[in-house]
């Protein structure tokens, strides 16, 4: 009787049970991998929207500690502002050189992504 009915849904077009099951498995399976994928992405925006508020922070407490970069232009505020300018960028490829430029790829080392975030936020404050 079963191989009746098996033959007679394969003629009608319809999967058998088994087939079903495992596309619904399959199924299962790549909405995982869209959310986990999702979640991934989700976490690189946060990662990126906090480097920028971390970069933000650091102009605000460079620009109190600097007053010139707040000054009204004149030869020698730009010339004090390049020297600083000169050392913080010096700094953070110092920074950069000391710690490793990493290979771009998703770390679970806690420390590994700090020094990532840190580095991010000296690019966008440099």
């Amino acid at each position: 009787a079963e191989a009746t009915a098996a033959a007679a849904a394969a003629r009608d077009g319809e999967p058998e049970l088994g087939e079903r099951a495992n596309t619904a498995r399959v199924a299962a399976l790549e909405m995982k991998a869209k959310k986990d994928e999702a979640l991934v992405e989700f976490s690189n925006l946060a990662q990126a929207t906090l480097g920028w508020v971390a970069g933000c922070a650091w102009t605000d407490v460079v620009c109190d500690l600097v007053p010139t970069l707040y000054a009204k232009p004149t030869l020698h505020v730009a010339l004090q502002n390049l020297a600083v300018t000169l050392a913080l960028t010096a700094g953070c490829v110092l920074w950069l050189c000391l710690v490793g430029g990493g290979d771009g790829a998703i770390s679970k080392d806690r420390a590994q992504s700090e020094r990532a975030f840190i580095s991010g936020a000296m690019a966008f404050f440099v």
